[in-house]
């Protein structure tokens, strides 16, 4: 058995060879097309059968890439999850040579914390689900901008005036300063250059989703649409890779902080450790479902509502929201699961919540 252990960059990587007899070579190469061939034709070269070579490499953003380059050439490539492994992030001397040793030899020990990564369908739809999201917060700063500079004009803008394109175009036309109507028009033709782009992401999100079961289930859920549904869809990938509905509920990082000493327990804020997307998408599932019960549909014999409704008398309604959208993780993680839509299933809250 030969241990490969890779401290993977942008344009080089590190690479350690770690036979069981305790011999070691290292070596360098470019992450352009000739490196990754020559490091391929150096796997193929070891003088053990394929399958006894095993490759782990740290988590970059390249490392998708790197997997599909060399997966055909070894037995096992693991992904190793930088979070958790804190030898190499700790370490008081930290070179690329003595990172891919470590990893060659925790991997060697079958010791090294690993992540699953996304087919590449899943990896789409987040890509898309990303981008989106990037152009929503962007266009939301640029709205904040507009208000700022009519503020300082005298005027107080409502929400409605940025509602629509008929809308962002009238800004054009105020009585305010001509070089603040310059800026304003660029500002205008950015919002709306925007909107575009996000209808056609959502268009796109559509199309690529519309035979998509999970999202079938997903959107079941009152109140979710394309967008949440899509973002749960292309973060969570394969729900089998979380054992129970916990652990997808703390990779969404909708858990409360624990700090236990001694004989005392303390719970505290969310710790916000995870996806951002998984757990703003989440979120907004709890208050789609939330505006749901508020147009009277909340029934007095449906379990969430009623666990919902006991939350929210005894604490305020942020919490009770994020509450919620920790319960919706393990719904969620049920209905993927099993394969059952919303309506279909019979929601028996737990006491933890």
């Amino acid at each position: 058995m030969i241990n490969v252990g890779v401290d993977l960059h942008k344009t080089q990587m590190t690479v350690c060879y770690l036979a069981d007899d305790n011999q070691v070579s290292q070596k360098e190469y470019r992450t352009d097309q000739a490196g990754y061939e020559g490091f391929c034709a150096d796997l193929n070269g070891l003088t053990v059968p394929r399958k006894k070579i095993r490759v782990g490499v740290e988590t970059t953003g390249n490392v998708w890439f790197f997997v599909k380059k060399v997966e055909s050439h070894v037995g096992e490539v693991r992904v190793v999850n930088t979070m958790k492994f804190k030898v190499i992030v700790s370490s008081t001397s930290k070179t690329d040579r003595r990172d891919a040793r470590t990893i060659a030899e925790y991997l060697r020990k079958d010791m090294l914390p690993t992540v699953t990564l996304p087919d590449a369908d899943s990896r789409m739809i987040a890509k898309y689900v990303k981008v989106r999201d990037r152009y929503v917060k962007l266009a939301t700063r640029l709205k904040n901008q507009l208000h700022a500079l009519f503020a300082e004009e005298g005027i107080c803008l409502k929400t409605a005036d940025l509602s629509s394109n008929i809308r962002l175009h009238e800004l054009k036309t105020r009585e305010i300063n001509d070089e603040v109507r310059f800026l304003v028009e660029g500002l205008v033709e950015e919002v709306i250059s925007l909107k575009t782009r996000i209808r056609e992401l959502e268009r796109k999100l559509n199309d690529m989703t519309r035979e998509d079961t999970a999202v079938k289930l997903l959107r079941s859920i009152p109140g979710t649409g394309i967008v949440n549904a899509s973002a749960v869809r292309g973060i969570i990938a394969d729900v089998e890779r979380f054992d129970d509905p916990k652990k997808m509920a703390a990779y969404a990082g909708l858990v409360p902080w624990v700090s236990n000493s001694n004989e005392t327990v303390r719970h505290g804020h969310i710790t916000k450790r995870g996806s951002i997307i998984l757990r703003n998408a989440m979120v907004q599932m709890a208050m789609g479902i939330i505006r749901y019960w508020a147009r009277g549909n909340g029934m007095n014999n449906e379990p969430l509502y009623n666990w919902y409704r006991h939350i929210k008398g005894r604490t305020s309604g942020g919490k009770s929201k994020i509450a919620l959208a920790r319960k919706m993780t393990h719904i969620v993680w049920s209905m993927l699961k099993n394969g059952h839509e919303f309506s279909s299933m019979v929601v028996l809250p737990s006491r933890a919540g």
